[in-house]
């Protein structure tokens, strides 16, 4: 018990005289945050922190003959956003995980185009889909 005592009277006592006390770095917080952009997402901005993660799930359509899909998503400076891992599904839906590197802006990209089978036609129409991300 007389540790217990101490150790408040010494820390009030650091406070004072200047001295900054912090957790040993085993107990910093090193949680990443984790964003999902989705279509509803074109356009916007986000901002983000080192280490946070960004998901992008985009999701395609197929019928009539016709599949409507994404490109796999891209960012404009891999320096800031380093993709870690991409999925594309036969309905044209894909999905991007991206990692936060450094400090910066930069804006992820997607373009949603038509597919035919044989024997169908598509319209020449893209879609485009961006969000910029900042990171700091």
């Amino acid at each position: 018990m007389r540790v217990k005592a101490l150790a408040v009277p010494f820390a009030l006592g650091m406070a004072l005289t200047g001295v900054a006390l912090s957790a040993p770095a085993s107990f910093a917080d090193t949680s990443a945050a984790t964003v999902t952009l989705t279509e509803t997402d074109n356009g916007t901005a986000v901002s983000v922190h080192t280490g946070d993660v960004i998901k992008v799930q985009l999701t395609g359509s197929r019928g009539n003959g016709l599949t409507w899909t994404w490109s796999t998503p891209t960012a404009s400076s891999t320096d800031v956003l380093t993709q870690t891992d991409s999925a594309s599904l036969a309905d044209g839906s894909v999905t991007a995980t991206f990692q936060a590197n450094s400090n910066g802006t930069t804006v992820i990209t997607s373009t949603k185009g038509c597919v035919p089978d044989p024997g169908h036609f598509c319209s020449h129409l893209m879609q485009q889909w961006n969000a910029t991300v900042t990171v700091n």
